[in-house]
């Protein structure tokens, strides 16, 4: 008996004991702790609080056993606890909610966690307890309105801790235009960077991650939902000793659009290295504007390197002409046009070059640039004058007189225009079979120490050219068979045909001379000698024609024509004295007019028919009205119904009508018809005879063919000689009536 008391008595001490501990657990934690009795209707009564809730509530165990909490804290408070201990009962599982409460006048926010005792399937009884997170409510808050700026930024800003994971993301992706990026709150943000760019990422955040405020930057590519990367810019910043932030803080900034511009930029510039292109940065005041990058282009075209020119002023690489220009360009930039024109640069050597500038606004990296692109034009403008220089020289070959000055004026030319001091003009010789030299430079004379060789036909370099009729261009003779001279000084030739005349050389003692436009120039001018040799050789041949005719001419004006006088003297003298019929004495007078008129015709056609004066302008109506006062017509009638006027040599016109109307009466009879009217290019002389048969029309122009035994047959010849001297054309066709028809045609209208 006494045993079991002894333990009865221990127990009693160990649960006394164990009771004290529990009771100064209880009221020691720092969080409030209840506990609530549920009985078997459910009703849910307060037990008791511990020291920390009775603070807090300001009620004491006793106020509170076996009440309710509506009983305790009133309808409003007492409803809403007894709601959330309900949901404990009937949920029959831990629940913690975040309220906040004015149980001692105060306003707190506590986070309270409900535990259910369950005996039987049953909820006995509950404990409650409540930590205030007033404090904590209130850094967050403050959090969140330091942050709250970030919810509106197009930034993507994300919070990570001491492991890398993100504790914070804000919404701009809600409202970012385009692809959306992925939500990676409580995510490590690496799943979504790119591969190749992760060790990247990683290496960006140790840099900072052990150094509170430490910073660092990086580029680098982050998956978007629409499955594609795009490219941000990242700030890293350690703010883990700042209490509100206390972690790392990436601000990313999406510069896809930026990335592109740089990649196409890039690609230009990589497509474009044989292009001369400058990108300068205006200065504030836009007086002058400084180089930012600079092509491989621009390097070859103006001498300078890069790193010679960026940050200097783009007028280093122009003149002061167009340094002057510059504010103009920048006015036109920010208005964004574009500017084109020619301008002279100025290459690191002094000397200058022609070019066309083109500028265009060009945004990079948020600065308002200008690209500058340079079209060296220095070989066209020196192609141009140079062709402004041959069109000039062309009329000088064409009005020289003699083969010699024409190979001399080309020589010349393509010393002083072509800028070729060494050259010359070798004609072919018949007798020899060789090309003679007919004109050359002094610079040519003083480097052979003499005038140039002969060179053979079937034994040069130039005879094989003027046997051909190609243009050959030997870039180093020192490498060529078949030289006529083997020792000679010239390195490089450019031999060009002359047609049958010769052939135009050009020489240097350097290989490979002669470029694309020094060849093109030299073609133009070879075209221009050989056409004026053609014409000197036509014109020197037309003066030993003219020679010969004038002489015939003057034989016929003296030597025919005074015996035919004296003839004509004694028919008269013999009509007189003869008193019997006159017959045979009238056959010698019709043949002594006869004579008189082939002489006629043939000094026209010696003097020069096919040649005309001066143009001008003549009223086709009052010169053919004229004309047909000067001819005999008998009983001819004339109509012109042709208010023309045109551009011709007065005189060679008269004797066109002239031989027409003549031809008409001859042919036609004493009562012909002839009529004058228009054709739109021109006009047609029409009559009313027997016509022309059609075999005959492409004859009736030959000299001496006439149908008419009266006729002379130089009558129509004289007329196409004179059309022809004109540029026009004529044609004979089958007038209305039947008869002929003359129709004169590209005619020139007159002012």
């Amino acid at each position: 008996m006494e045993d079991i008391s002894t333990d009865q008595a221990a127990l009693v001490a160990d649960l006394q004991t164990t009771t004290q501990e529990y009771e100064t657990i209880f009221n020691a934690v720092a969080e409030a702790i209840f506990l609530l009795d549920v009985d078997e209707e459910g009703t849910i009564r307060y037990q008791r609080f511990n020291e920390r809730e009775e603070e807090f509530t300001g009620k004491s165990t006793e106020d509170v056993r076996g009440k309710t909490p509506v009983e305790v804290f009133g309808d409003e408070l007492g409803g809403k606890l007894q709601a959330n201990y309900r949901t404990c009962v009937t949920r029959q599982e831990t629940i913690t909610y975040e309220e906040t409460l004015h149980a001692s006048g105060d306003e707190t926010v506590w986070r309270t966690t409900l535990t259910p005792i369950v005996e039987d399937g049953t909820v006995q009884r509950i404990v409650g307890t409540g930590q205030e997170i007033t404090e904590l409510q209130t850094s967050k808050q403050k959090l969140k309105q330091r942050l709250s700026f970030l919810e509106n930024t197009s930034d993507v800003i994300i919070l990570l801790d001491e492991t890398g994971l993100v504790q914070y993301q804000n919404h701009c992706r809600d409202h970012l235009p385009g692809p959306n990026v992925f939500d990676l709150t409580g995510a490590d943000p690496a799943v979504r960077i790119h591969p190749d760019d992760r060790q990247k990422a990683r290496e960006t955040f140790t840099s900072v991650v052990e150094e509170p405020g430490a910073t660092d930057r990086n580029e680098l590519r982050i998956e978007q939902t629409n499955g594609e990367y795009g490219w941000y810019e990242q700030r890293v910043l350690n703010l883990s000793e700042n209490p509100v932030a206390n972690g790392i803080l990436i601000s990313s900034r999406n510069i896809s659009d930026r990335k592109q511009k740089q990649a196409k930029l890039e690609g230009i510039f990589q497509a474009a290295r044989d292009v001369s292109f400058i990108i300068a940065e205006p200065t504030e005041d836009g007086s002058d504007a400084i180089i930012k990058e600079y092509s491989p282009g621009a390097e070859r075209l103006f001498g300078y390197t890069r790193p010679e020119v960026v940050g200097e002023s783009v007028g280093l690489l122009h003149r002061q002409a167009a340094t002057e220009r510059i504010p103009d360009i920048h006015e036109l930039i920010r208005s964004g046009e574009s500017w084109y024109g020619e301008v002279e640069h100025v290459r690191k050597d002094g000397s200058t070059l022609d070019a066309i500038l083109s500028v265009h606004p060009l945004e990079l990296e948020g600065q308002l640039c200008f690209l500058g692109v340079s079209i060296d034009i220095s070989e066209r403008k020196r192609r141009e004058r140079a062709l402004e220089q041959l069109h000039s020289s062309t009329r000088e070959l064409m009005s020289a007189t003699t083969i010699k000055e024409v190979a001399t004026i080309g020589s010349e030319t393509a010393a002083k225009v072509l800028d070729q001091p060494m050259n010359g003009i070798h004609l072919y010789d018949a007798e020899t079979n060789a090309l003679v030299p007919a004109a050359w430079t002094e610079e040519t004379a003083e480097l052979l120490a003499g005038p140039p060789p002969t060179l053979l036909v079937e034994d040069s370099l130039a005879g094989h050219v003027y046997r051909t009729g190609d243009a050959e261009y030997y870039t180093d003779l020192t490498e060529r068979e078949g030289r006529f001279v083997t020792d000679t000084p010239f390195r490089s030739e450019l031999v060009l045909p002359l047609s049958d005349h010769g052939v135009f050389i050009l020489s240097s003692t350097t290989a490979d001379a002669f470029d694309q436009v020094d060849t093109t120039l030299a073609r133009v001018l070879a075209t221009n000698i050989e056409t004026a040799l053609t014409r000197a050789t036509q014109r020197q041949q037309l003066e030993r024609q003219n020679d010969r005719l004038d002489k015939f001419a003057s034989v016929l004006s003296h030597d025919i024509r005074n015996p035919l006088s004296v003839a004509r003297g004694h028919l008269e003298m013999a009509r007189t004295a003869c008193e019997h019929d006159h017959q045979h004495l009238e056959a010698v007078g019709r043949a002594h007019d006869r004579i008189e008129t082939l002489v006629d015709s043939l000094l026209t056609l010696a003097r020069n028919v096919d040649e005309v004066d001066k143009l001008e302008p003549v009223e086709l109506h009052k010169i053919g009205n004229i004309c047909w006062q000067n001819i005999e017509t008998e009983q001819a009638t004339l109509e012109i119904e042709c208010a023309r006027t045109i551009r011709a040599d007065r005189n060679r016109l008269k004797q066109l009508f002239e031989n027409l109307y003549r031809n008409a009466v001859e042919h036609g009879g004493e009562s012909v018809a002839v009529t004058v009217e228009e054709l739109d290019s021109g006009f047609y002389v029409a009559d009313t005879g027997p016509g022309i048969p059609e075999s005959d029309r492409q004859d009736v122009f030959e000299a001496g063919y006439s149908t008419n035994d009266g006729g002379t047959g130089f009558g129509l010849g004289i007329v196409k000689r004179i059309v022809e001297a004109h540029g026009w054309e004529i044609r004979v066709t089958e007038s209305e009536q039947g008869g002929a028809r003359f129709e004169i045609t590209g005619v020139e209208n007159g002012a």
